[in-house]
C-alpha cells in the first residue's frame, strides 16, 4: 500500500521463493522509486503454506526486519483472504475459501456476516459439514 493505494504485487514460483525474493523486493521498490527507508512496516503471511517456502519468506521478512529496523507483522493468510473477499462485496455474503493441505485434508477459511472460521480438516468431513451447515 503506498498512500492506502497497492500499486502492484509480486508473485514468485514457490520454487525460487528462497533465491529470489530480495531481489525481487529490491527491483520492486526501485521500480516505484522507493527504499526500505520509506517502508513503514512489513506484513508476512505465516500460513498456511508449503513448510519451505513459508520458512523461507518469514526468514527472509525477518531479516530485513532486523536489519531496517522496519516493525515486522505476521498475519494469517486465510484471514487476509477472506477480509480482501469481503471489501471486494457491496454487502455481507458468505465467502469459503479451501486451499490443497494434501493427504485428502484442506485449509479453510469461512467468513459468514462477522464470523470468521479458519483451520483444517479431512477434505471430505468439512464439505459434508458445510453441506449441512448451509
Amino acid at each position: 500500500m503506498y498512500d492506502g493505494i497497492l500499486i502492484e504485487t509480486l508473485t514468485i514460483p514457490k520454487i525460487e521463493a528462497a533465491s529470489l525474493l530480495m531481489q525481487r523486493l529490491n527491483e520492486l521498490l526501485a521500480a516505484h522509486k522507493l527504499t526500505w527507508n520509506e517502508i513503514e512496516y512489513l506484513a508476512v503471511n505465516c500460513g498456511p503454506a508449503p513448510f519451505t517456502t513459508l520458512r523461507a519468506v518469514i526468514t527472509t521478512a525477518n531479516g530485513i526486519s532486523f536489519a531496517t529496523k522496519i516493525p515486522l507483522r505476521g498475519i494469517d493468510g486465510l484471514t487476509a483472504f477472506l477480509y480482501q473477499e469481503q471489501q471486494q462485496q457491496h454487502h455481507s455474503v458468505l465467502t469459503v475459501i479451501l486451499l490443497n493441505a494434501f493427504g485428502q485434508d484442506l485449509y479453510f477459511g469461512l467468513q459468514n456476516e462477522t464470523i470468521i472460521e479458519t483451520g483444517w480438516e479431512n477434505g471430505a468431513e468439512y464439505l459434508e459439514k458445510l453441506a449441512v451447515r448451509y
